[in-house]
């Protein structure tokens, strides 16, 4: 969408920021606004997630259940790390008369 896209580029954290929140809010769009999805997401890749969604053995899990089941330690821990610093800046920077805990689905999205 006319930034450059290259090694040398994304050293630059003016384009590297941008496109990384355009990477975050397209996973946002195609996970329907699911936390935990959009954030392993962006760290393993939305076809991970996407395949993880359609297996079997994860088909009808708890979202505690499906993170803890996440195949990549580094995923499954940044995916914990990164969801609790979103509920604490939630909480933190809730606005009077605003929800201080964000809804979190605990049921994954049917995957066909």
């Amino acid at each position: 969408q006319g930034l450059p896209y290259n090694r040398e580029a994304l050293r630059d954290p003016a384009i590297n920021v941008v496109i990384g929140a355009r990477e975050l809010g397209d996973l946002w769009k195609s996970t329907k606004g699911d936390p935990a999805l959009t954030i392993a997401g962006y760290n393993a890749g939305a076809g991970a997630v996407n395949r993880w969604l359609r297996d079997p053995d994860r088909a009808g899990l708890p979202l505690d259940e499906f993170i803890e089941a996440i195949p990549y330690d580094e995923t499954r821990g940044y995916t914990k790390r990164v969801l609790a610093s979103y509920f604490s800046y939630v909480w933190l920077y809730a606005k009077k008369g605003e929800e201080r805990v964000p809804p979190l689905p605990l049921a994954l999205p049917k995957h066909h």
